[in-house]
């Protein structure tokens, strides 16, 4: 609980965020509960848990799709999204970023060790933006955009917890 305050206290809304591309994707997706209800047509399409009906909303902003972590990184299309566990993250899974939209790792905050691990995750030179939005972050490679991290508020309110 102590976890989720200091998050909640030291992370910012989409107003706080001083990336363009990190703003938009805040705006339009994120905290856009219009764009939220457009994804929530599957009720019943595997799309349970807190960061899935989001990475659906981002991956179909983005021009992605979805794809659970037992892959291989040469075997995915471009602009696929992963979503692993964060204690099932191996550092050869950042391959998968040179072809997909972004990573999506879950339950970094469960633990002190996932996260130890997620802090290593975001000072990999791979990772040139992520977004923690406690229950579950984001990872992206933009070689466009300098190394950015950043903590976002989850919207619960839209999403449910």
């Amino acid at each position: 609980m102590l976890r989720f305050l200091y998050h909640f206290l030291t992370s910012n809304s989409r107003h706080g965020t001083h990336s363009p591309f990190v703003y938009e994707l805040a705006d339009s997706v994120i905290y856009n509960k219009d764009f939220a209800d457009t994804v929530r047509d599957g009720k019943g399409s595997g799309y349970h848990s807190k960061g899935e009906y989001l990475s659906r909303a981002i991956s179909r902003k983005l021009g992605g799709k979805l794809m659970s972590s037992d892959l291989h990184a040469n075997s995915i299309d471009r602009n696929t999204v992963l979503i692993i566990d964060i204690s099932d993250f191996k550092e050869s899974d950042l391959a998968y970023l040179e072809n997909s939209c972004f990573i999506q790792v879950n339950n970094i905050y469960q633990t002190r060790e996932n996260l130890k691990k997620w802090k290593s995750m975001i000072s990999n030179p791979a990772i040139d933006v992520s977004i923690d939005l406690y229950y579950f972050g984001l990872l992206f490679h933009r070689p466009q955009q300098r190394k950015e991290n950043f903590k976002l508020r989850y919207p619960f309110w839209i999403y449910g917890f």
